[in-house]
């Protein structure tokens, strides 16, 4: 375990203001026996400039041993990705970098439609091979790695799992051409955290980063933005950066942070409660499911959802089905398995997802019962 006491944003001491207790280690599956499972402690802190961080963190190498498949099924990373496409094809970048996205599916989409002559991924956990123009580096970006100049970086749903910001995006800095940019899509924490999106933070998101903290660090390490979207309003951001000289006498100071993720985690307990009281009331003979073999249910149940009448875990993921989720005891099942109940109910708490997956679940059995 890295134990994090100084702020690797502005070097002040972090001091906690939550602990969750231990929690599983990874949001993925698992074929070996539960008691295998291994647990970390979570703990919140903060500096006295308001920036909140996961003080106690995961080895990179290990948090990031396997791949859980993330952003690769359903509806809405599809449209993600292909608009986050379409947002990358206003700027045509020629020489490009992608740091993560080693399953390819942002460079596929985008090769289909532009024409580019390099496409370089960084990504530790690769599940596609090269192809074309596509070469995959199976290894993590950062200071150390070497790379010939490109007129851009891109990368999706990376920023917020970085341990350092600096390091990081000052080895972007230096690869890029003078009018080089670089762009990228991040989750849209503040909107998270407001609704109480259990994906928000966790141990792979180990910095809440609001739009404020994000565009300073941006001027800190030398980005302007050009342009920004938002991609629904609860999922992510767009942006694309323009190359300028880095700017040190930047100070960030938003208290207002601490009080956010301290109502984030009250609510969430009590939400916890909640769902307690309403699966406890279902008839005895109900089936009732937990959906999603990710975070959402693994933080649920770690943290006082009692799995004693909850059947399976739902997921669309056919990688998953018939394996158990990580940290819990419960195994992973195709959702199309409640067809064969007469009124099944379905436990559901995730997040941006919620539409596209209420729609399925009817979709296979009209009678089933959503449990929020």
């Amino acid at each position: 375990m890295i134990n994090q006491t100084r702020c690797p944003i502005s070097d002040s001491e972090i001091y906690p203001f939550i602990s969750l207790g231990p929690q599983p280690i990874s949001m993925g599956i698992s074929t070996d026996a539960a008691y295998n499972d291994q647990y970390n402690e979570m703990t919140w802190g903060a500096t006295e400039e308001g920036i909140v961080h996961l003080m106690t963190r995961i080895p990179l190498d290990v948090l990031y041993g396997n791949s859980h498949n993330s952003g690769l099924v359903g509806k809405v990373w599809k449209l993600h990705h292909h608009e986050f496409a379409k947002f990358i094809s206003k700027f045509q970048p020629n020489k490009i970098c992608e740091i993560g996205g080693g399953h390819g599916a942002l460079s596929e989409i985008y090769e289909k439609r532009n024409d580019f002559t390099q496409w370089e991924i960084f990504e530790p956990n690769p599940t596609k091979s090269s192809k074309n123009k596509i070469c995959v580096r199976d290894e993590f970006f950062s200071e150390h790695s070497i790379i010939d100049k490109k007129d851009c970086f891109i990368h999706s749903h990376l920023f917020e799992h970085l341990y350092d910001h600096g390091s990081i995006l000052t080895a972007i800095h230096r690869s890029l051409t003078d009018d080089g940019m670089m762009i990228f899509s991040l989750p849209n924490l503040r909107s998270m955290v407001k609704r109480g999106y259990v994906n928000a933070l966790n141990f792979e998101h180990v910095t809440y980063l609001p739009e404020d903290l994000v565009e300073y660090l941006l001027l800190k390490y030398g980005f302007h933005v050009l342009e920004k979207q938002y991609f629904l309003d609860d999922h992510s951001i767009f942006y694309c950066c323009g190359k300028k000289t880095p700017d040190n006498t930047l100070f960030y100071n938003n208290k207002k942070n601490i009080h956010i993720v301290t109502d984030y985690y009250e609510r969430i307990k009590k939400e916890i409660e909640i769902l307690n009281s309403k699966v406890f009331s279902q008839n005895s003979s109900a089936s009732i499911y937990l959906f999603g073999a990710h975070i959402f249910s693994q933080f649920f149940l770690t943290n006082g959802l009692n799995s004693s009448r909850i059947k399976n875990i739902l997921d669309n993921d056919t990688f998953k089905q018939d394996r158990r989720l990580y940290g819990t005891v419960l195994n992973v099942v195709d959702p199309r398995i409640i067809s064969a109940d007469r009124e099944p109910v379905v436990v559901l708490k995730v997040g941006a997802y919620r539409k596209e997956i209420i729609d399925q679940l009817r979709k296979i059995n009209r009678n089933v019962k959503i449990i929020e």
